[in-house]
């Protein structure tokens, strides 16, 4: 197995930009590393995105103590938190999450992940609000250039010859020819209620709220997808208390109406009772 980074240098990391593509591109040759991307919407149109990566043991022996590899107070100075890197059986993970006040936030949040050039551009989260239905609608897309170079920074590719991982794309691409799935990004979405409209994200069966895709990083092939999630929520109390409110005033019309028959009927008995 190759050591991705060559020689003795170790580029600094800025992880709240390149903390878990650093992670993926540090394991390339006979190695397996994930990264799993989590947005979660509440009701009240806040969420939190959770990215999680997963190095099996030859990734984690490539990069040697993930904790000392990963410089995490710039990551948690800007809000975000840091679990791990723990185990759970072979494979050593670590989580890094933040949570977002509003749907506006989302798409700043995101960016976060990997820069204004990273592979979230655009995400914009909207929901609106009846009396018994809310609607969400997110939007963005997910663009990967097929190149981990899309991940990095002038002063990491610096220090390794002018490239993120001290190798160029074409000496990447052809590493990962006979492991495609060897580095991988997997995206997922979950809006409250039901998905209604998805596109650029497959449905996630048998959870109707989550809709979720993979894709392969550093293979060489470029990838511009549109995301687009609707989904809708009915709250069943707001159409309990409909409900009731409309039997109540069904039964005060009937009473109303009967008093009135009651009442008609009393006065028509009046005169033959006085005769």
């Amino acid at each position: 197995m190759q050591p991705a980074v060559g020689g003795s240098v170790r580029p600094v990391f800025r992880p709240v930009r390149v903390l878990v593509p650093l992670l993926l591109a540090l394991s390339v040759v006979g190695c397996r590393a994930r990264a799993d991307v989590l947005v979660a919407v509440e009701p009240d149109g806040s969420g939190t995105v959770t990215v999680t990566a997963t190095l099996d043991p030859d990734a984690v022996a490539q990069v040697g103590d993930v904790a000392a590899a990963l410089k995490v107070d710039d990551l948690r100075s800007a809000g975000w938190k840091v679990t791990g890197p723990k185990k759970a059986g072979a494979d050593t993970f670590i989580t890094v999450s933040k949570p977002f006040a509003e749907a506006s936030r989302l798409g700043a949040v995101l960016e976060e992940l990997g820069g204004p050039d990273g592979p979230f551009p655009g995400w914009k989260l909207t929901s609106s609000n009846s009396f018994t239905v809310s609607s969400y609608e997110l939007t963005g897309k997910i663009r990967l250039t097929g190149s981990l170079d899309q991940f990095s920074d002038g002063e990491v590719a610096a220090a390794l010859d002018g490239f993120a991982t001290g190798r160029s794309p074409e000496e990447l691409t052809a590493a990962l020819q006979d492991d495609p799935d060897a580095l991988t990004l997997n995206v997922a979405v979950t809006l409250p209620g039901d998905l209604d409209d998805v596109s650029g994200l497959d449905r996630t069966d048998p959870a109707p709220d989550v809709a979720a895709e993979f894709f392969r990083l550093g293979d060489g092939r470029a990838v511009d997808t549109a995301v687009e999630l609707r989904s809708s929520s009915t709250d069943r109390s707001a159409v309990l208390w409909v409900i009731l409110g409309g039997g109540l005033i069904v039964a005060s019309a009937l009473l109303f109406v009967a008093g009135r028959q009651q009442a008609r009927r009393r006065r028509g008995r009046r005169p033959a009772a006085a005769e």
